[in-house]
């Protein structure tokens, strides 16, 4: 077994090309993948992609054909295990093809441990970005622990992952890194080039809400009084009864991010709440955890100039200050949204404090920060060969 503490060989004269390794997942987490390459890109680092999203669907198909041709009756059934090494193996030649300083994971949660393992034999500094804190710092801890450096976007994980990664005896650093926004999609102004890309305008609420409709969250909206209001909902209803009241304001599924910060901009108020259950297969619920960190979607709506209302947690007010209304219950949060609707000035005074204070927070920014944690790494483990 390795520690992810191995020698390390490459990067010793600097990160300057750097090979992303996107989540697997098609939503969400694609969206802080996107960000990243757009971030290293503009931060003028040579970037490198490697989506593994595109290619899980590929590795079932390609295992399923090869056990129809070659396989035995008896041979074990193909498991997530099998498909995603096979989808990610060639993370390794890629590195070497374009003769990569550094990988970077995003997420980690859909990426083999045993190919951490080849990249460090290989004497490759692998940095694994974090996206799924609290909920996932269990099963995040093993690509961690296999990594040079690993990050968390939640500081209260920071301890727990820590724990969980000394345990078996490794040391890898752990360190809090918000997720950010992604300056190629979330400023002023990006609605107007999405209805010229389009044809048409992006639709316009007076209040809307993206991301996935958990028990959590449908609690929540279904103690306001949405009288009056047009409110705009998209994401998945899986959890969702058929008799809803929520149902009538489900406005669409899945949406791009490019389409949800269109949406956001020609909005007068976007919602942002959080979730505290963890999901296993077929959305069933197996447990409940209660996060600190800010969300992707509010840092986004944030710099992409949206005025917003949103549920409280630590980081949220850290963050924001009073730039965001902030609420800790349904009636707190109606009663800030229904003064954001009858208040144009005040709306556009919230949108501009909240704008100023997600500066600093792009994933040019987290690029860079990723580069300096993994020099001062790499430097660390091999001074010598560093200086």
């Amino acid at each position: 077994m390795s520690t992810g503490q191995g020698p390390i060989t490459r990067g010793l004269g600097g990160v300057r090309r750097v090979l992303i390794v996107a989540s697997g997942h098609s939503y969400s987490t694609i969206d802080c993948y996107a960000g990243l390459v757009a971030g290293f890109r503009e931060a003028g680092y040579q970037t490198y992609t490697y989506d593994l999203h595109t290619r899980i669907d590929a590795a079932q198909d390609w295992l399923k054909f090869a056990r129809e041709k070659y396989g035995k009756a008896d041979d074990p059934p193909i498991t997530e295990e099998d498909i995603i090494y096979q989808a990610g193996v060639r993370t390794i030649v890629k590195a070497l093809e374009v003769s990569a300083d550094a990988v970077v994971i995003v997420c980690g949660l859909l990426y083999h441990p045993m190919l951490l393992i080849l990249l460090e034999r290989m004497g490759m500094p692998v940095f694994t970005f974090g996206t799924e804190s609290p909920y996932d710092d269990e099963r995040f801890a093993v690509s961690a622990k296999l990594s040079t450096v690993a990050s968390v976007n939640d500081a209260a994980s920071v301890d727990i992952v820590k724990a969980l990664v000394e345990a078996g005896g490794e040391h890898t650093p752990i360190v809090h890194m918000p997720l950010g926004y992604n300056p190629s999609v979330h400023y002023p102004g990006f609605s107007d080039k999405v209805e010229g890309a389009y044809g048409e305008a992006p639709p316009a609420h007076d209040v809307v809400f993206v991301g996935n409709m958990y028990p959590s969250r449908e609690r929540w909206l279904t103690a306001m009084d949405w009288t009056g209001i047009d409110l705009g909902l998209y994401g998945v209803f899986e959890t969702v009864a058929a008799d809803s009241p929520l149902r009538k304001y489900e406005r669409g599924g899945i949406i791009r991010n490019v389409a949800t910060t269109a949406i956001y901009q020609r909005s007068k108020v976007v919602l942002n709440l959080f979730r505290s259950e963890q999901f296993g297969p077929d959305w069933s619920v197996i447990g409940q955890k209660t996060g600190t960190a800010v969300n992707p979607r509010l840092i986004e709506a944030a710099a992409a100039g949206a005025c917003i209302v949103s549920e409280w947690r630590p980081e949220v007010e850290e963050m924001f200050g009073d730039a965001i209304p902030l609420a800790t219950t349904a009636a707190e949060c109606e009663a800030h949204i229904r003064r954001l609707l009858e208040d144009p000035a005040e709306r556009t005074q919230r949108a501009a404090a909240a704008m100023a204070r997600v500066k600093g927070h792009s994933y040019t920014d987290r690029a860079r920060s990723i580069v300096q944690v993994l020099e001062r790494e790499i430097a660390r483990r091999c001074p010598a060969i560093a200086a």
